[in-house]
């Protein structure tokens, strides 16, 4: 057991098997309490009554900025701007810096970047006519002293910008920034570091790292959502400008001009994220004054993890990423290399050469296990090791062995018992007794769905009906039938058969979405054309049971099918 899980009311309320701690983590009973008790107690604006209430909160919205200070290792708390988060630290930079501020022609970034410290430097590349270059990583996304080198080759009096993250959110991979922004310093180049995955499982100090910003997220390091904070040296702090005016971070304003402030209340316009700064300063002081018992709990984790994958790492039913993954390659190394904790966080990225990453988290989503799979917003990285996507554990101070156990032991039973409905699309008799499967020669897929006794028969049944959907042959998976939006790669289109029937054909990687094109297309096809546009499929997918495949957010690939079924019937 964590000696910190019950500090997390979340686990109070839920059995869940949280391994997606990388996403998002929990919530510290402290940041809450906090939070609460701005809101209850002293709920005012900041830095302009003079009546307690505001005095108090803004007395608190200050101390909280020197808590952060503190935690990032910052010299002063004037260096400390609160952000909305990560992403919009590192816009803040990218728009506020000016170019003739800067020296040189190329922006260097490591292969692994989240998208949101690429898209800001692609526009600022884009707009000042510079050159994005990449650091490349080693095999299956390692990074070692090679790596390292070639880094530092890089690293000439040409790059203006060396933007890379202290730990990789799809990798696990912890850099060594202080080499790099030491050699980004001695060229010239102005550095800023993404801490985003750092500030929950290692020590940081910007002040031994010599980088010129560092930015991290609250709701990364146990704090509430839609807060960050900004680390920039005083002396870029003030070259920088600020990307939003408005009321506050001015000294004066006549109609015609206006002065600001000095940092950071420059950076602030508006009223802040009050709640969740000082809820942000009260996660940061429990990593702070806990952070070797951090470290020592989720190490035991990672080495606990590794090893109970080796077997199905030395019977290559899955490859590990990063350099957590490296520990595992004994061939390569004589023997069993035992993880490394400065190499990496206990994040641990994988894919299995026979299953798709999406079907894995699918199947132990049914298991109450939740663990994220996609690109994990770094799809340049997913290009480069020829992936569509992987599959991702990714632990916090609160998990517990017990948890480790119960996600390979779902993992080893998908092996043993997914495999063969993925390759081969078949159960056993006995199998499809316990699952109570009807054939499609029975009834409809939609029939045979709704009548599965639970959720995991449900799920079984989408696998094993993954062999009905009319597949579109591979030249027809073009940009023009591939629909957008989907966290698995959908191909869908409708074609005109030569018997003048029209019939959609479709395919995906993933199995369980095969069974749902399946099942959707089955449907449609009940209809008359010019009644489909009247067929509501989403409440459809609700009856049979599969409203768990589909969501109201910008990923809902199952609305975005919907959606291009719909099209293209218009279209002929």
């Amino acid at each position: 057991m964590s000696l910190f899980r019950a500090l997390f009311p979340f686990f109070n309320s839920s059995n869940e098997v949280y391994l997606d701690t990388a996403a998002t983590s929990q919530r510290i009973d402290s940041s809450l309490v906090a939070m609460q008790q701005y809101y209850c107690e002293y709920n005012a604006n900041v830095h302009r009554g003079n009546y307690a209430s505001a005095r108090l909160a803004s007395n608190k919205y200050e101390q909280s900025r020197e808590v952060i200070a503190d935690f990032l290792g910052a010299k002063s708390s004037s260096e400390i701007i609160f952000t909305s988060g990560t992403t919009d630290a590192i816009n803040m930079i990218a728009n506020g810096l000016n170019i003739s501020d800067l020296q040189g022609s190329e922006i260097l970034l490591l292969e692994s970047e989240h998208h949101a410290n690429l898209l800001p430097w692609q526009r600022f590349a884009a707009r000042h006519n510079l050159t994005l270059k990449k650091i490349t990583l080693g095999s299956n996304g390692t990074f070692g002293h090679e790596e390292l080198n070639g880094a530092l080759a890089s690293l000439t009096s040409n790059v203006v910008i060396l933007a890379i993250a202290h730990v990789s959110n799809a990798l696990g991979n912890i850099y060594p920034i202080q080499e790099l922004c030491a050699k980004a310093s001695e060229v010239g180049a102005l550095s800023v570091v993404d801490g985003t995955q750092a500030a929950a499982h290692i020590a940081i100090n910007v002040s031994t790292i010599n980088c010129d910003f560092y930015a991290i997220s609250g709701h990364k390091m146990y704090a509430g959502t839609g807060i960050g904070a900004l680390y920039g040296k005083m002396t870029w702090l003030e070259k920088l400008s600020p990307i939003q005016l408005g009321g506050e971070m001015i000294t004066h304003v006549t109609w015609d001009s206006y002065a600001l402030q000095a940092p950071p209340g420059k950076f602030e316009a508006g009223t802040p994220n009050i709640a969740g700064a000082i809820g942000m300063a009260a996660a940061a002081e429990f990593i702070k004054t806990n952070i070797k018992q951090i470290q020592d709990h989720e190490l035991a984790l990672a080495k606990y993890l590794v090893n109970e994958l080796n077997p199905l790492v030395e019977s290559n039913k899955l490859v590990l990423l990063g350099n957590i993954g490296n520990a595992l390659s004994g061939h390569r190394h004589g023997g069993f290399c035992p993880y490394d904790a400065s190499k990496a966080i206990a994040l641990l990225s994988f894919y299995a050469p026979l299953i798709h990453a999406n079907d894995i988290a699918a199947q132990l989503a049914t298991q109450n296990i939740a663990l994220r799979s996609g690109h994990h917003c770094a799809m340049p990285l997913m290009q480069s090791l020829g992936l569509e996507g992987c599959a991702r554990v990714s632990v916090g101070c609160y998990t517990t062995l017990k948890e480790i156990d119960v996600f390979v032991a779902s993992l080893n039973q998908l092996f043993q018992e997914g495999l063969c409905i993925g390759a081969n699309n078949s159960l056993s008799t006995q199998q499809q007794q316990n699952f109570q499967i009807i054939s499609p020669s029975q009834c409809t897929i939609g029939m045979a769905v709704s009548e599965a006794s639970d959720w995991n028969a449900k799920h079984r049944l989408l696998l094993l009906h993954s062999k009905s959907l009319p597949t579109l042959p591979v030249s027809a998976r073009t940009k023009r039938t591939e629909v957008a939006g989907c966290e698995a790669r959908v191909w869908l289109t409708l074609i005109t058969e030569q018997n003048g029937s029209e019939q959609f054909y479709a395919y995906s990687e993933s199995k369980v979405v095969r069974g749902i094109l399946a099942l959707i297309i089955e449907k449609v096809s009940q209809f008359r054309k010019t009644d489909v546009q009247l067929l509501d499929i989403k409440r459809y997918l609700s009856q049979v049971g599969l409203s768990h495949y589909f969501s109201e957010g910008r990923r809902d690939g199952i609305g975005h099918i919907i959606q291009r079924i719909h099209t293209e019937y218009l279209q002929t």
